[in-house]
């Protein structure tokens, strides 16, 4: 069972998490390790907190970015000569 201090901390965390609005599964790994969650109950428990606040959980919380295009009539110009065969 998590102690008083643990909590708030955890609610602390999770808060921040929040405002972001997504927790990458390697921080939460490191907050627990941190605090000493390695019983299955409390980790249940924090990833239950996680979920209630509806922080998304991911290996990559980066910015999302357009599909990058391009024709390979586009690189041929762009290409280097690495044999120097011109």
């Amino acid at each position: 069972m998590l102690n008083e201090k643990t909590v708030a901390e955890l609610e602390a965390f999770v808060h921040s998490a929040a405002e972001d609005g997504c927790l990458k599964f390697s921080t939460v790994d490191e907050f627990a390790r941190r605090h000493g969650l390695d019983e299955e109950d409390d980790l249940d428990q924090l990833y239950e907190l996680i979920q209630a606040r509806g922080v998304e959980l991911s290996d990559d919380c980066g910015r999302e970015l357009d599909v990058t295009e391009y024709l390979n009539e586009d690189l041929t110009s762009a290409t280097v000569d690495a044999l120097d065969l011109s």
